[in-house]
């Protein structure tokens, strides 16, 4: 599309939000020699002008300035071989704290990194660890031993499922096809556990309300991914009643 096309398609936007209806008749109105045939051509157009993103199910929203979110490198190739070595296969998901530690007024002398693991292999992945001489514990664990702790780095052990909101790309070949997979989480299961997990609130106590807060301003948010994942969780109740008690409008995407 022509950049002049997409201005006017933008242009038409709604509370800055669009379904994906309306958006179709807009792209046949503005854009010329439209070919219905070509709609994810059109779109992708959209989406890498940074014009707009999927917020959720047939809605789209206007980008604004809002970005991607971009989780940190944040522990060494040599624990990432070492993890990636683990024998059967396990899929494993890795982010800090430091990642968030722009969103908080408070800064923490422990930089926490989230190892998130099915249930039957978190096992060997602490002892992998452990093995490394890291300090090393379960999530369950971090109120009897992290206070002992006296290192600038933990790693905390958490559970992941099938349904959880991870990175899953990768590719299967000889060569890989028994290696662990270690990837990193979307932002919206960071967003979501933030919200409904005992154990961030522990952790991140009044600093919670800032760092959603900080997300949902700055970063394209799918609300679909977000709403699945708290559902598969039991906990979307608590999940929409907090997004309601901030002011935060699901519709639209926006603090009221």
């Amino acid at each position: 599309m022509r950049k002049n096309e997409m201005f006017q398609v933008i242009s038409s936007f709604n509370n800055e939000i669009i379904s994906e209806d309306e958006l179709k008749k807009t792209l046949e109105k503005n854009v010329s020699n439209y070919n219905y045939k070509n709609y994810h051509y059109y779109l992708s157009d959209l989406y890498r002008a940074n014009y707009i993103y999927k917020y959720d199910k047939g809605v789209y929203k206007l980008c604004n300035k809002r970005e991607e979110f971009n989780f940190s490198k944040s522990v060494s190739d040599n624990i990432v071989e070492k993890l990636r070595n683990i024998n059967p296969g396990a899929t494993i998901s890795i982010w800090s704290l430091s990642d968030i530690f722009k969103f908080m007024s408070l800064q923490m002398f422990v930089n926490i990194h989230f190892v998130e693991t099915y249930s039957y292999s978190k096992e060997i992945v602490l002892n992998t660890l452990i093995d490394q001489n890291l300090n090393a514990i379960y999530e369950e664990d971090y109120l009897l031993v992290s206070k002992y702790i006296k290192n600038d780095e933990l790693f905390v052990i958490r559970t992941i499922n099938e349904d959880s909101p991870i990175n899953k790309t990768r590719l299967i070949n000889k060569k890989t096809e028994a290696l662990s997979f270690i990837t990193m989480p979307k932002i919206e299961k960071v967003l979501v556990d933030i919200i409904i997990s005992k154990f961030f609130d522990m952790l991140l106590g009044d600093e919670i309300n800032t760092i959603v807060e900080n997300i949902l301003t700055k970063y394209k948010i799918s609300i679909s991914t977000c709403i699945r994942y708290a559902t598969k969780k039991n906990r979307i109740d608590s999940f929409k009643n907090y997004l309601k008690l901030i002011n935060f409008n699901i519709k639209r995407g926006e603090f009221e």
